[in-house]
């Protein structure tokens, strides 16, 4: 019995060093950001005097000054609250768990949870990639999972992981409040300075500075230097106007153009800083445009409920960020709209990649199918073909399933254009690195009026390829030969250990 628990330990250890922690890490904070801002926006809902104070809206310059943002951390932070230290807004804060202890995370932001989450989806991926490599008959062990999982060693090794990335986390904010309190003790000298020189200020204070050079557009603010290529600048440009109504007031005694380039650089510079926070380009890759004239085509599909102004492809989308994308055109947050009160229709559906984002997606559109029964409701479902996790069962297992399809990664090379392309310079699509999941959910009224058929499915697998230049196919074939030369390398190196060993 000794023997078999040395050898189970050392399977979990040598498994637990081929797991990618990048990966994991990555997908930990994005999903975290992603669902803290969704806690964010339920509190600002919240009718309570207490918080009415605390979300109280700048009214003057000086109300977005450093000191003033500081001091109202520090007035939060005394009531019991944690404020968020890249999410700041005029309701950016968060209740804590315990206010007597200093290192306790919210009570609503599972951080735990979601990172063992991530774990455990990174295992089974790392089993099955062990396996393949090892040209096994592909089995069914969700049960030695669960007792992987449930094993000392194992939550040893997890316990240690959290508690890392919880310290990093909790130094993270100290630094950051040391710098702004370091921040407003010069903004306050500088003020105090400018006061008694009687300088006069410039009529929009400081705002972001741009620059158009040869390749791209850079935008700088407070020595943070931001890029964009001049195909999404033009087109976040378009879109602000758009949201703005420009046409409507333009010729109003009251419009002043300068006013209005002024706010449109500042909301430029807060959309690029909150997008290039989160990273995970991979986890922010969008369906592209070819697939979507397929689903207007064919189903009148017009609206995305998950997209940002940098991958939109229809003027009607929902984001994660209401307070940085309204101005360009966001409709809000896809967890509060209510679709029971609205008319129907189709929405299209690419949710970031992050298993327990997918999850709360998934509950949310089954509980507005339940909810619509008058009007046609249809949601069409891209994501990856991770079937071992709770969200791709959800929507697998679903009553209002009426469809389902697997692109294979292997035999229908498809593309999702890439999560970073407002600032790539040359190809902005990425091939897909797994099978991808299409999902059709349809109340009753949806299946009469929109009928799936068969050669609707072609074209949507002909539209995911359409765009499949050999620039993008040598990249394929090139990454593909990467990667098949690192794992030989990989096992003669273990080949040779074992040799040595021997």
């Amino acid at each position: 019995t000794s023997g078999n628990a040395m050898k189970h330990n050392n399977k979990i250890t040598n498994m637990w060093s081929k797991l990618s922690m990048v990966s994991v890490l990555e997908r930990w904070h994005f999903n975290l950001k992603l669902q803290e801002n969704i806690e964010i926006q339920k509190y600002s809902r919240i009718n309570d005097n207490d918080m009415q104070s605390l979300k109280k809206k700048p009214t003057t310059k000086d109300d977005t000054e450093t000191y003033t943002i500081f001091n109202r951390m520090e007035q939060i932070s005394r009531k019991g609250m944690w404020m968020d230290p890249v999410l700041i807004s005029d309701h950016t804060f968060i209740r804590r768990q315990n206010v007597s202890t200093a290192s306790s995370f919210t009570n609503d932001i599972p951080f735990k949870d979601i990172l063992t989450e991530e774990i455990e989806f990174e295992w089974i991926r790392a089993w099955r990639r062990h396996q393949q490599d090892q040209k096994q008959k592909k089995v069914e062990v969700e049960k030695d999972w669960n007792g992987v999982f449930s094993s000392k060693i194992y939550q040893r090794k997890l316990s240690g992981l959290s508690h890392g990335v919880r310290d990093a986390a909790i130094e993270a904010l100290s630094n950051f409040r040391k710098d702004m309190e370091r921040r407003s003790a010069m903004e306050l000298t500088k003020t105090t300075y400018t006061n008694n020189k009687k300088k006069k200020k410039k009529k929009h204070g400081d705002i972001p500075k741009i620059e158009e050079r040869d390749e791209d557009v850079q935008v700088t603010f407070s020595g943070l230097s931001l890029k964009i290529n001049y195909e999404h600048y033009h087109k976040l440009m378009q879109l602000f106007e758009g949201s703005s109504n420009i046409n409507e007031y333009i010729n109003s005694p009251s419009f002043c153009m300068e006013d209005h380039k002024a706010k449109f650089v500042s909301c430029l510079f807060a959309l690029l800083a909150r997008y290039d926070m989160l990273q995970g380009a991979g986890l922010q890759s969008a369906v592209h445009h070819n697939v979507f004239d397929v689903l207007f085509k064919h189903y009148k599909c017009n609206i995305e409920c998950f997209a940002s102004p940098f991958n939109c492809t229809s003027e009607k989308y929902f984001s994660a960020f209401p307070d940085t994308d309204a101005v360009f055109g966001s409709l809000g947050s896809f967890f509060d709209y209510n679709f029971s009160a609205s008319d129907g229709g189709c929405f299209q559906a690419n949710p970031p990649f992050a298993s327990g984002f997918i999850h709360t997606m998934a509950t949310k559109m089954e509980q507005s199918l339940l909810e619509t029964e008058t009007v046609p409701l249809m949601f069409i479902i891209f994501i990856p073909n991770w079937d071992e996790t709770k969200g791709w069962k959800i929507l697998r297992e679903s009553q209002f399933l009426s469809k389902y399809v697997v692109l294979d990664q292997k035999t229908s090379l498809h593309y999702y254009t890439e999560g970073t392309q407002y600032r790539r310079k040359g190809d902005k699509y990425r091939v897909a690195s797994f099978d991808t999941s299409i999902f059709f959910l349809q109340n009753s009224a949806a299946r009469s009026k929109w009928k799936i058929q068969e050669s609707h499915i072609d074209d949507i697998k002909n539209a995911f390829g359409n765009n499949y230049t050999s620039t993008t196919k040598n990249q394929y074939d090139d990454n593909r030969q990467e990667n098949n030369n690192h794992k030989r390398k990989r096992r003669e190196k273990s080949g040779s250990k074992k040799k040595n060993r021997n």
